[in-house]
């Protein structure tokens, strides 16, 4: 079935993100625009194959098949089969390009999600929220907008599970050491040990899981630590610094007001 709704803007424009448009079509016709689209644009194929061009480059999207293009980008698409069933959903919002950039839309992308059932659920919830077109819509659909980006950033992420669950079993143990070992003196080739891995692949996969390197997450896990003994406990705060694993107060009060934004006696002012 086709349809399409734009529905009337109002107070969202103010919204991180907000719905422009949504639509289907059965039968999709080809589409060129030199200049691009004026929003951000998610496609997928739900039936048939067609071919979508970019920058020279040339991709197939078949069903369950999903690219988003930002605006103004120069793009192409078309039919290779009939029917080419695809849907469509046009959005904005305030400062979006900081939210896009964390979900790694910053360019344009083309993926093939292998179980699309929630984006393809959230997606309804849209087009029947938008149909229903009562005076709060607009804004319940930024939320399920904000779900469906969430949703596609995981699946794409989690594409090439083998590769993920190598990392997530290599770094697992790390983890465990440093949740339990925080408190002591600690080395990138002491840790590297703990894995057979050598220290630079060690910090390669860290990042790559949890966007950080093995001694920031020790550096957080030893504030976090040292929060609950400001809060549980009558020591020092240079007492509470040693404890957590930091011989030197001002370089445990540097950091801890680093990730905090207050000092040690400031936080446990707070409580």
């Amino acid at each position: 079935m086709s349809f399409l709704i734009y529905p009337l803007l109002n107070q969202e424009f103010g919204l991180p993100l907000y719905v422009c448009g949504i639509g289907s079509h059965r039968h999709q016709c080809p589409v060129v625009r030199p200049e691009g689209y004026g929003v951000h644009q998610i496609l997928f194929c739900t039936r048939g194959s067609g071919t979508l061009k970019i920058h020279g480059a040339q991709y197939t999207i078949e069903k369950n098949t999903f690219f988003y293009l930002p605006p103004h980008l120069p793009h192409e698409y078309y039919p290779d089969s009939s029917p080419w069933e695809t849907c469509w959903i046009t959005f904005n919002g305030e400062n979006i390009s900081a939210t896009l950039g964390k979900l790694d839309l910053d360019t344009y992308r083309v993926l093939n999600i292998a179980e699309p059932d929630m984006l393809l659920a959230l997606f309804h919830r849209i087009y029947t929220t938008l149909k229903a077109n009562d005076a709060d819509c607009g804004y319940i659909c930024s939320g399920f907008l904000y779900n469906f980006l969430i949703e596609l950033f995981l699946c794409a992420k989690n594409r090439h599970t083998g590769y993920r669950y190598q990392q997530n079993r290599l770094i697992r143990p790390i983890l465990e050491y440093l949740d339990e070992h925080y408190a002591s003196d600690i080395t990138l080739d002491q840790l590297a040990s703990l894995v057979h891995v050598t220290p630079q692949h060690l910090c390669k996969v860290f990042r790559e899981c949890l966007n950080m390197r093995p001694f920031e997450y020790l550096a957080r896990k030893r504030i976090q630590e040292a929060k609950k003994l400001l809060i549980e406990k009558k020591l020092s705060i240079s007492d509470v610094g040693k404890a957590v694993g930091y011989k030197d107060n001002s370089y445990f009060c540097a950091v801890f007001k680093k990730q905090e934004m207050v000092s040690p006696s400031e936080f446990r002012g707070s409580y």
